[in-house]
């Protein structure tokens, strides 16, 4: 009788190029070797053995065969001696796919990241400061059907922050940036002599960002709205600060911080009041002097008698 054996590839078209040129088959009656032969592509994978008897001692005899191992393949056996027998080789192997967290600004406190093969979940994990923000997907089947297994990950959106994901199964970067913004308000004050303007500068880690002219139209405040508070670079915390165009005729004094917004006092010199001229009180007017001694001398006598005539009054009038 004779007995045809095939090799059967279950690998993708030998996409890896795993396959190896040829392969050893071993055939067996009832369990003892009989026959040997080396398939490869030049025997299109195939071989008949001939000549084989049916029976011993009375009994229909068992063939079968077996490959010598093959590496990253595993091999099952199909059929029977009567019709065929196929030997089919199956690529495999097993892969990990680490993933790794960063984080640009302040982190949240766990992410979920969804494993995917060829675009159908099978694993997830938790993702936390206290794995060090990593997690690998291990053991996993490098092949489905002889064709390489396409693993990609997703991740569960975080409030306030955006999503970037880049390498591939080898090792995937799941960036995470924090979108948070801030309002820094600014408040002029005047002493003394209110302005008619001033100009503020913002700044952010010394470089000029914005500037803005603030009236008593606006109240004398303003808010510089919606400001990165991260890097998006290295993550670091901006730092945010004011200055104010020099207003001719006042001094400038800068408070505050941007956390709880600034103010800005422009105080301007004090200016003594005037005092009015003091007006001097008008003489006492004098008699005018004509240079004639008689003048006094009447009325020095006159006065003298009027005396002399009040004494004698007196007098009278007590006796």
């Amino acid at each position: 009788m004779s007995i045809p054996v095939k090799k059967v590839w279950v690998d993708d078209n030998n996409a890896q190029g795993l396959r190896p040129t040829s392969v050893h088959v071993r055939l067996y009656a009832d369990g003892t070797q009989v026959g040997e032969f080396d398939l490869n592509a030049g025997n299109n994978w195939s071989h008949i053995f001939n000549g084989l008897p049916r029976y011993t001692a009375g009994h229909e005899i068992e063939y079968t065969v077996k490959e010598d191992p093959i590496a990253h393949y595993t091999s099952s056996y199909s059929g029977s001696s009567a019709t065929e027998l196929t030997v089919t080789n199956t690529i495999e192997g097993k892969v990990s796919v680490p993933v790794t967290k960063k984080w640009i600004g302040a982190p949240a406190d766990s992410v979920t990241i969804h494993l995917l093969a060829d675009g159908v979940e099978v694993q997830s994990a938790n993702l936390t400061a206290a794995d060090n923000w990593q997690h690998t997907f291990s053991n996993l089947n490098q092949y489905n059907n002889g064709a390489l297994i396409n693993y990609t990950i997703t991740e569960d959106a975080v409030d306030g922050y955006t999503t970037q994901i880049t390498g591939d199964a080898t090792n995937y970067v799941v960036t995470n940036t924090n979108m948070k913004t801030r309002d820094i308000p600014v408040t002029k004050v005047w002493e003394n002599q209110e302005g008619d303007s001033a100009e503020i500068v913002l700044y952010r880690d010394g470089v000029e960002v914005d500037r803005v002219t603030i009236t008593k139209a606006d109240d004398w405040k303003h808010t510089f709205s919606n400001l990165e508070f991260y890097d998006k670079t290295d993550g670091h915390e901006y730092a945010y600060t004011i200055s104010e165009t020099p207003i001719s005729g006042y001094t400038t004094q800068i408070t505050g911080n941007q956390d709880d917004g600034f103010t800005v006092t422009n105080t301007a010199p004090v200016v003594p009041p005037t005092t009015p001229p003091t007006t001097p009180e008008p003489k006492k007017p004098s008699l005018p002097y004509t240079g004639d001694a008689s003048g006094i001398a009447s009325i020095v006598g006159a006065t003298a008698l009027s005396l002399s005539g009040l004494g004698i009054a007196l007098r009278r009038k007590n006796s």
